[in-house]
């Protein structure tokens, strides 16, 4: 599935056919954006209850060869916490590092 055609799926759940909204635990999700410096994660952020409030619009500037997308979220809270910092916690305290997505 192309990344124009995932949000439009996605922005789809938000109101159905008879163009009624459905209800928000439907189609709200998490969303985790990360920030590198170069190959080293820096930054991350929990983006919580996230939904497409449009269609993804297409950038068709030609300077590039990159295809991109813009799409507006609706966001209903943002956790944030360094890597960085939460590592050297962790390192500190002694506790293990577990990876994974749970829903």
């Amino acid at each position: 599935m192309s990344v124009y055609n995932y949000f439009k799926f996605w922005r789809n759940q938000v109101v159905d056919t008879n163009g009624y909204y459905v209800p928000k635990k439907t189609y709200a999700h998490d969303v985790f954006a990360i920030l590198y410096d170069g190959n080293i994660e820096t930054n991350r952020f929990r983006l919580k209850g996230c939904w497409p409030v449009n269609l993804p619009v297409q950038d068709l500037s030609f300077n590039e060869d990159i295809i991109r997308y813009t799409v507006m979220l609706n966001v209903d809270e943002i956790e944030t916490g360094s890597t960085l910092a939460t590592v050297f916690n962790i390192a500190r305290t002694g506790k293990q590092i577990l990876s994974g997505f749970t829903k």
